[in-house]
């Protein structure tokens, strides 16, 4: 299988996985997306014209990311497993689903404005719901300055299920490509004229791991393997710049494309459990290492400690400030807080635009 082959046997999955979400926003008979915050967001959000889009690992409920994830992670453990020696495998399976190389970042809206259970999770006390039009929303802010897709979440576990499945036979086919003899024989070939003791040292590899996992268990074989001088020379050799350099290079090359994709479709899977909400999210898959260069990598104070973030700026010229609508949440002094905030919309230009109502909602945060 070729790259080019690669490219475009991913690309098309993500599209087709992506199928259903873009068929779920077309049918979408409403015109306004909210988004739940406190006073701070609040002012954020209209004061500086931008959204807080949050590192998809911090929400509230982290289990939400990996439904997907855990479909994919699985099927392609059961398969790889089958062909490979665990104890090599579990710490690569570790790595790959755990890179650090790219992070998805979200931003919530729901469909619904005033929603108990939205107050309750994210808008108290005294909680605030953003109206914004939906194809402002879609169109000029999220394809314009982030590159990304407005689209809403889907509750159906066996859809989730199915586009993992998919994406782990892709990302299988895509491994026995590049190890047709597996991790062991890919690292046999890099060490072929590294020898021990006068014994080709991937032959001896394979004869000590094998015999020793056998009759010792996982555990205390790599106990033995890491006290035995063989041991020492296998490790010397596997922390050699050419075995190094090229198992580093197969290894990223393989999650880049094999893996790239994923986290991104599962930003929009969530637990059936969760379907009151009517969630949608703008969803932005950046690389990590280029927001730290570019000094765009936010953090924030959150019930998970330091919460990585980027701003989604709002910067098309084309449309106005999409926001139309915001509900002052259940609380205390809900009519002063109506009357703040439309002075703070008035001192920013949108008095005019935004229609401010009071959340009909009978519930004291």
């Amino acid at each position: 299988m070729s790259n080019v082959e690669d490219e475009t046997k991913f690309t098309q999955e993500f599209v087709k996985s992506l199928e259903p979400f873009v068929s779920a926003a077309g049918s979408f008979t409403g015109d306004t997306l909210y988004h739940y915050t406190n006073t701070e967001g609040l002012m954020g959000i209209v004061g500086n014209k931008e959204i807080w889009a949050t590192d998809v690992r911090y929400l509230n409920d982290k289990s939400e990311l990996m439904v997907m994830l855990d479909f994919m992670q699985q099927r392609w453990g059961e398969k790889i497993e089958s062909i490979e020696i665990a104890e090599m495998i579990t710490p690569l399976k570790q790595a790959i689903f755990s890179s650090r190389e790219s992070s998805v970042f979200v931003s919530c809206f729901c469909e619904e404005g005033d929603l108990l259970s939205q107050w309750r999770g994210y808008g108290s006390p005294g909680g605030y719901s953003l109206g914004f039009d939906y194809q402002s929303l879609a169109m000029q802010w999220a394809s314009a300055s982030q590159q990304t897709l407005v689209l809403p979440v889907s509750y159906d576990a066996n859809a989730a299920q199915a586009s993992a499945e998919r994406m782990a036979d892709l990302a299988i086919d895509k491994w026995n490509d590049t190890y047709p003899t597996g991790m062991l024989g890919f690292v046999q070939s890099v060490l072929k004229d590294d020898y021990f003791d006068g014994q080709p040292i991937h032959e001896a590899l394979r004869e000590n791991i094998m015999e020793d996992v056998a009759h010792f268990g996982p555990e205390e074989a790599q106990s033995r393997l890491t006290e035995s001088s063989f041991g020492n020379a296998l490790y010397a050799a596997l922390q050699s710049p050419k075995v190094v350099d090229k198992v580093a290079s197969t290894l990223w090359w393989f999650n880049r494309r094999a893996f790239s994709f994923a986290p991104l479709v599962a930003s929009w899977h969530k637990d059936p459990a969760f379907q009151e909400e009517k969630e949608w999210r703008m969803a932005i898959q950046k690389n990590v290492q280029d927001l730290e260069r570019e000094g765009q990598l936010n953090f924030r104070s959150s019930t998970f400690g330091l919460t990585p973030f980027i701003k989604a700026a709002y910067t098309s010229t084309a449309a106005p400030f999409p926001l139309k609508e915001v509900i002052v949440g259940p609380g205390n002094h809900a009519d002063l807080r109506k009357a703040s905030v439309e002075m703070f919309l008035s001192s920013q230009g949108l008095a005019s635009q935004v229609e401010v109502k009071l959340s009909e909602i009978p519930f004291r945060s």
